[in-house]
């Protein structure tokens, strides 16, 4: 069977954007007919539950955001265009409600989710706790930051731990996330960092950024496939067809997608930010 842990900054990416939120419906129906099983914990169902009123009023703000600067195209067309952008403005606008109503919505469903018997439950025990006080006296992934990586380390070590106590010949597990500068490798963020070399073998164990591109390995679907695409357009993939290349010497607090302010680096080659989630105190 095919297990997939999925990192809470992954679960808040496809809820609050409305074009990502087809995996969300996948995810659920394919889990729901126990054709996959989805793995969560305490932690990731505390995280979404925290974060889910910043995600929410970020994206309704980006949307009133993109709406208003419309207007500047104003000034580079016609008359007769100019019509047609107060139209769709106008569409816009009388339809965000809607928008607020479908986000709610979204994030809804997948709280139930997370909460129900159709989840299939990881159990954070003590011992990985000790685990925890190791790694990062050993300043190993994803303690290699200088920052509290408390929460990231008991994700991946409690996949680790299901893993190995759960583990059937034919079962693939998928460990998804969007948190690259805490998982993946610094010079190729598809990959898994080398201090987690043990844990992923690309077989049975496998690192991804990219849910869309795990569902539609696992069953095709003309709706989902542009979705693999575009995800990755939006991560990992530079303008020079390489990965992005984030320097903290270029971070500064700005304002987050999760609300207030975070910790966020700059792509050294394009300039793409990297929200870290990592919030001013």
């Amino acid at each position: 069977m095919i297990k997939i842990y999925i990192d809470t900054c992954v679960w808040l990416t496809i809820c609050s954007k409305f074009k990502y939120r087809q995996i969300t419906n996948k995810l659920i129906s394919l889990a729901t007919d126990r054709k996959i099983s989805i793995l969560t914990n305490d932690i990731i169902l505390d995280e979404f539950i925290r974060n889910e009123e910043h995600v929410k009023k970020s994206y309704i703000q980006s949307f009133k955001s993109s709406v208003d600067q419309v207007k500047i195209l104003y000034d580079f067309v016609s008359e007769e265009e100019k019509v047609l952008l107060q139209k769709l403005i106008a569409y816009a606008k009388s339809n965000e409600q809607k928008i607020i109503d479908k986000t709610n919505f979204s994030f809804q469903i997948v709280k139930n989710f997370l909460q129900s018997h159709l989840a299939t439950k990881v159990t954070i025990s003590p011992e990985l706790r000790v685990k925890i006080i190791d790694l990062a006296l050993e300043k190993r992934a994803p303690f290699h930051r200088n920052k509290n990586s408390i929460a990231d380390a008991l994700h991946i070590l409690s996949y680790k731990d299901y893993k190995e106590k759960n583990y059937k010949d034919g079962d693939v597990y998928y460990f998804c996330t969007e948190n690259t500068e805490d998982f993946s490798h610094p010079k190729n963020e598809s990959k898994n960092h080398s201090d987690f070399d043990e844990i992923f073998n690309q077989t049975s164990s496998i690192y991804s950024t990219n849910i869309a591109e795990i569902l539609e390995n696992y069953a095709p679907d003309p709706i989902i496939q542009p979705l693999v695409d575009q995800i990755k357009l939006e991560s990992y993939y530079c303008i020079d067809g390489k990965g992005h290349t984030y320097s903290e010497d270029t971070g500064a607090y700005l304002r987050s997608r999760y609300g207030g302010l975070t910790w966020q680096l700059r792509c050294e080659k394009c300039g793409q930010l990297f929200d870290t989630g990592e919030f001013f105190d």
